[in-house]
């Protein structure tokens, strides 16, 4: 009986940075289909430098322009378009922003963010801020070991940050 191995192939340089490799979904929204296409590694890293401060009331919003492709790929968004976005219902950005997070493996981080910005608004007993600095310590660290295994990150979430928003929901009340 033979037994098959299987080869695995080392890319090489050229391999890696050859294909076109733009992941897209479709969901319905506004009485059609909205067609994303997944953002490029310099699209993420520029989002995500430029969600300080004010810039982050619209970040959702700049990320659905950046995600807009037609039917053969192209994006079609376009930063003029922010204002006119602002004008459409919160529930389908939200759904459309949704699916461009889960198209970018972005869920995670925006998990931690939102946390982050919730212990911003407690008080300052040190003993409340340093068990919040522990919480969020404890799932950036199990959210790390998870790596890209959505199974082993969904569960992460789920064991600390209950623990994380409640800390923090009891302060803010």
């Amino acid at each position: 009986m033979a037994t098959e191995v299987k080869v695995k192939k080392i890319l090489s340089i050229e391999e890696m940075l050859a294909p076109q490799d733009t992941s897209f979904v479709e969901v319905l929204a506004w009485g059609g289909v909205v067609r994303l296409g997944s953002l490029d590694a310099g699209e993420v890293l520029e989002f995500h430098e430029s969600n300080k401060g004010p810039a982050r009331k619209t970040a959702g919003l700049r990320l659905l322009i950046k995600s807009l492709v037609d039917a053969s790929g192209t994006r079609i968004g376009k930063a003029e378009h922010l204002d006119a976005f602002k004008k459409r219902d919160g529930k389908t950005i939200g759904k459309l922003t949704d699916a461009i997070l889960k198209l970018n493996d972005m869920r995670g981080t925006d998990t931690v963010i939102d946390l982050v910005e919730r212990v911003k608004h407690v008080d300052g007993d040190p003993s409340r801020v340093e068990k919040l600095a522990a919480d969020l310590h404890k799932l950036a660290d199990d959210i790390a070991a998870a790596g890209t295994d959505e199974k082993a990150l969904l569960a992460a979430l789920e064991r600390n940050s209950d623990a994380v928003i409640a800390r923090a929901d009891a302060k803010n009340g």
